[in-house]
């Protein structure tokens, strides 16, 4: 496979919408490997410092347009050290100037550690209920695409 492009139809096949269960995407995906190690120079950039040397975003997006209260990320290794970084959330965007409105999006502060299996918790509110999602990836070699640095 020589790259191209992706598309992928979150709408599904039916036409009744079930408003208990939200379509909702993780981020590098479950039991994704050779996940990109580093944040890709996005414009604008949703870092609050404009850090250049940050890790991939790790994102839940929620496609039926709930109320997302009270998200809070855990990333770990597989070895237990935590994973620092910045969250943003509907309540709380990282920069008030850029939105993050349907997604809860967990940057680390520095690069992911190549080859590296790390587990997500995902903590919050949704419609009023509690809902948590837990999961796991690899990272790969490379920095971003593009980059190999």
């Amino acid at each position: 496979w020589g790259g191209g492009r992706c598309v992928i139809d979150y709408s599904g096949v039916s036409t009744e919408k079930d408003e208990k269960s939200p379509r909702i995407v993780a981020y590098p995906a479950e039991g994704q490997t050779n996940v990109q190690r580093a944040f890709d120079n996005e414009n604008p950039d949703p870092l609050p410092g404009g850090d250049e040397e940050a890790g991939i975003a790790i994102s839940l997006t929620f496609f039926d347009e709930p109320e997302v209260r009270d998200a809070a990320v855990e990333v770990t290794e597989k070895s237990g050290v935590s994973v620092d970084g910045y969250l943003s959330s509907q309540e709380k965007p990282a920069r008030s100037d850029f939105p993050n409105e349907h997604s809860i999006v967990f940057i680390p502060s520095n690069p992911l550690d190549a080859n590296v299996k790390y587990h997500v918790k995902v903590t919050a509110t949704v419609n009023g209920e509690a809902y948590t999602k837990e999961w796991d990836f690899t990272s790969g070699q490379k920095m971003a695409e593009g980059r190999n640095w």
